[in-house]
């Protein structure tokens, strides 16, 4: 015998509605945020997307990850008072973020006194550029696309940050870049050579130079110890023919320290 009693129709539930305000446009780079969906019965409200390439969610909180038209649905599944609630869209732009370069998007720099370019996004009106993520300490200006900035002291990775807010944005949006800061030659180590004796010696030279920050980009080699006669692309091993059976080597590293001249230690066979 069936016990109807047990039975729960689904006309017996009470309905229920979702509220999905409108959502603004919103930058690139704005932390992941709660569309802010609310289901008359007090029960919470999940998401889910459409756009997966523009927008993605967790089922809480919606992250922005490419320009475009983000379409987020609340949904409400229901429970054993209420019936699920008939699901709510909301599509919004999505522009693209602001950004910041270095010195031109170089690797590295020897130098503390860098050059700042700023795109910022359309419907920004302030911009605060800090060397900490937390932004503690901040320096806050109007729109612009240059600006001299300062390092802080110590070779190594330099991050400098860089928030947009204001206008009509919903929230803050961020943006960075890194470059290696480097004030240190590299170390050059004892570079040799060793070549027949002839009129014209063709040497193979052996160099172990390195450096700490950013990397070895090219050495010089001299004759007379003070003038550069020969530039390439660093090697720990290469070829050159002189007569002279005196050489010099000087390394540059990536962010343009020089050591200075080092004598080779030549072995003539």
């Amino acid at each position: 015998k069936r016990d109807w009693s047990s039975d729960v129709c689904s006309s017996d539930l009470t309905s229920q509605t979702i509220s999905f305000p409108a959502q603004a446009p919103r930058v690139i780079g704005e932390a992941p945020f709660a569309p802010g969906a609310t289901a008359s019965s007090g029960l919470p409200v999940s998401y889910t997307v459409s756009t997966g390439s523009v927008c993605s969610t967790d089922g809480a909180l919606v992250t922005l990850k490419a320009a475009g038209t983000c379409s987020v649905t609340a949904n409400q599944a229901g429970s054993s008072d209420y019936a699920a609630a008939t699901p709510v869209t909301q599509s919004f732009s999505v522009l693209a973020g602001g950004t910041v370069v270095i010195n031109s998007d170089a690797v590295a720099t020897k130098s503390a006194a860098v050059t700042l370019t700023i795109k910022y996004p359309t419907i920004a009106k302030v911009i605060e550029v800090s060397n900490s993520a937390d932004f503690a300490t901040k320096s806050s200006y109007g729109l612009l696309t240059s600006l001299a900035w300062t390092l802080p002291a110590g070779d190594g990775a330099k991050t400098v940050y860089v928030r947009f807010s204001g206008g009509t944005m919903v929230s803050p949006a961020t943006a960075s870049d890194t470059i290696l800061f480097d004030t240190t030659a590299p170390a050059g180590g004892s570079p040799t050579a060793s070549g027949k004796r002839a009129a014209t010696i063709s040497y193979t030279i052996l160099s172990n130079a390195s450096d700490a920050t950013s990397s070895v980009a090219n050495l010089e080699l001299s004759l007379d110890g003070s003038t550069s006669k020969y530039t390439r692309t660093y090697a720990s091993s290469f070829t050159y023919k002189t007569s002279s059976t005196r050489l010099w080597i000087r390394y540059t590293d990536t962010a343009g320290n020089k050591t200075a001249w080092l004598p080779v230690a030549i072995t003539l066979y």
